[in-house]
């Protein structure tokens, strides 16, 4: 159980590490507690552009977390902690392995949302519940990605 107060902390923290993704918290003042926040507001990576930014600026990261999905040399809470403490906006949704695809939420609703997926194959990702209205390449092997 967080302690009374946990949402002030959340609102400091998010002010002293100017947003960049992820809070942490303390649960039983024992061990550390992280979890997502949706990155609206903090950071703009609706546009196709910014998405390429982000894709660029991590690279060697984002690259090292599907060479590790991909290959079954971590789970997908081991990448997505890995994802946070590098202070990488983004959710991993989905990873088939079969079809060498890995999609990554940043934004949005159950149905209705917008990410990113690595795909060595060009076949679509899933993200969220909705269905794909937007699959283009961005970069590589990488495109966007979104739902209604």
């Amino acid at each position: 159980m967080i302690a009374p107060g946990w949402f002030g902390r959340i609102i400091d923290t998010l002010r002293a590490k100017k947003c960049n993704g992820y809070v942490e918290g303390i649960k039983n003042n024992l061990d550390r507690l992280s979890f997502p926040l949706s990155t609206r507001g903090c950071h703009d990576l609706s546009s196709k552009n910014s998405k390429i930014e982000l894709i660029k600026a991590h690279q060697s990261e984002l690259e090292l977390v599907v060479d590790y999905l991909l290959n079954d040399r971590c789970t997908i809470a081991a990448a997505q902690n890995f994802l946070y403490r590098n202070g990488i906006p983004l959710g991993i949704i989905d990873v088939n392995k079969q079809d060498r695809v890995i999609s990554f939420f940043i934004d949005g609703l159950t149905d209705d949302c917008y990410g990113i997926a690595y795909s060595e194959t060009g076949k679509q990702g899933k993200l969220c519940g909705g269905q794909i209205v937007d699959w283009e390449n961005l970069v590589d092997k990488w495109y966007n990605l979104s739902s209604i």
